[in-house]
Formats: C-alpha cells, structure tokens, sequence
C-alpha cells in the first residue's frame, strides 16, 4: 500500500502548491491536513488534538503549518506534530523552517553550519522550533528560501500597477536571493520524502533552494511586471544566498532560471489576477 504523507497547513501558499504539483504522485499518498472548512478530500484535524485520521505507520510527516500570526506557537505547532509522528510510527518528519535564520552575507554563501543570526521576528521564531526539536530523531528542518509566487515580491506584485525595488548599493539587478520554482518545490520535496520513505539516512538541517542565485529584478522582468526602482534604505538586504550543495547531494537539482520559474509559476495558474 502506498505510505501516507500528512501535509500540515496544505491551505496555505506552500500547501496549495504542493495540492496541484501532487496531483499525479503515485510514490506516496498525502494527506491534506486542514484546521477548518474542509474540501473534499481533506483531512479535518487541529494539530495538538487527539489524532483521527489514518495511520501513519512507516509514512512521513511534512509539516508546514504556522501559528497563524503568534510565531511563539510555531513551536508548540512543530512538538505536537513531532509526539504525533513518533506516536504513529512515522519514518520521518520534515519541518519548514527558513532562510531567514541566517544573517545575510554581502560575499559568502550561507551553509547549513553557518552560525544562525537571524534579523527578524520570524527568524528567530524558525530558529526557536529548530532548537526545541533538535533532539527528535528522524527530523529534518528544511531552511527554505523562496519560492517563486508564494514569496513576497512576486506574490505582491500580483496587486501592484509598478513595483518599487530598494535598490542594493553597488549590484546591478536589486537584491539577490536563492530561488525555487513552484512545481520544482513540489517535485525536490517528493524526492526527498521517497528518500525518507526508502529509509535513507537524511540530515538533521537542509537548505532548500535552487542555484544559482537570481535578483530580484531578473524575477521581476521574467514574470512580466513594471518595475522600477525606488528610494534606498540602509535597512535593505543586499545578499542572502543559500548553498544548496548538500541538497544537490541527494537530488537532482535544476539550475535556477527566473523564465523557466515563471513557467512553472503560470502553469499552477498563480499569476491570476496580476496586474502586469
């Protein structure tokens, strides 16, 4: 029988990607964990309640689900769905976790033993799950970067006649970051939970990205928005770019291209509504 994969927050932006780019997946059987209003299919449960759904035994847990503004509760979110895996039986669980956690850096690359620094709330909120789970075995915290649609450029820029971009001080193109696009996310992600299930061994901290990484105004242009660059501010954050080595170890990686993100991003019928 195929294994279960319970997918926490699947109404979200990264759940949603995930529900359409899985339509087809035949290694593994999700499960789409909602908190209310179900649709068909859907799997009714509060995370922290007694379980009732399936058996999870020998499955994967994929948890995406945020305290929903109180970021504190992004731990007690992650210890109740870690206590549900290991109650269940699960093989692995898999935690979003995010780029945000490092401090960015203007010439290196940030590697999964790069010292945590992060700059934000919801940083450190990340990094606070990360360390109260860090004696689960079986767990692997992902540190995703961006994906291209559910991040805040592109996903914004849908409701904007011109997108104003902080310019980055002495680098052409506006920030730089590390991207995935939306059916890439979906299909790495698949890879990785049929590593899980096959029981090969995965490490404990995963950047989740593509390379190499893209700027902002080459996203901007490759989904066909107006843009244009505004005023600076010492707050903006130059580079942030993940090394996605360790991932590229275990699964075959594209190479990251703002076009061939955008695709994906059309194809998922993401860009609806934009105003480009």
């Amino acid at each position: 029988m195929t294994a279960p994969v319970l997918v926490t927050g699947s109404g979200g932006k990264l759940g949603r990607v995930l529900r359409k780019v899985w339509q087809e997946e035949r290694r593994f059987r999700p499960l789409w964990q909602v908190r209310r209003d179900p649709g068909p299919g859907d799997l009714l449960w509060q995370i922290g309640a007694p379980w009732t759904g399936p058996s999870l035994a020998g499955g994967v847990v994929v948890h995406l689900a945020g305290g929903r503004g109180d970021l504190a509760g992004n731990v007690t979110l992650a210890e109740a769905v870690c206590r549900l895996a290991e109650e269940e039986g699960a093989a692995h669980v898999f935690l979003a976790s995010s780029s945000a956690v490092y401090a960015p850096d203007d010439h290196a690359d940030l590697h999964e033993t790069t010292k945590p620094a992060p700059g934000s709330d919801y940083g450190r909120s990340k990094l606070a799950m990360e360390q109260a789970l860090a004696h689960r075995p079986h767990v692997t915290f992902l540190r995703i970067g961006n994906v291209f649609g559910c991040d805040s450029l592109i996903g914004n820029a849908r409701f904007v006649r011109a997108v104003s971009l902080t310019p980055a001080p002495g680098r052409a193109g506006g920030p730089m970051r590390s991207y995935i696009g939306p059916v890439s996310f979906g299909r790495v992600l698949g890879d990785l939970i049929a590593l899980a299930l096959r029981g090969q061994p995965l490490p404990r901290v995963l950047n989740f990205g593509l390379d190499p990484a893209v700027t902002m105004a080459g996203l901007l242009d490759a989904a066909g928005f107006d843009w244009a660059y505004g005023p600076p501010s010492p707050d903006v954050l130059a580079r942030l770019v993940l090394d996605v080595s360790a991932l590229g170890a275990l699964v075959d990686l594209p190479k990251a291209d703002p076009a061939a993100m955008a695709a994906e991003w059309r194809v998922l019928g993401m860009d609806a509504g934009a105003r480009a």
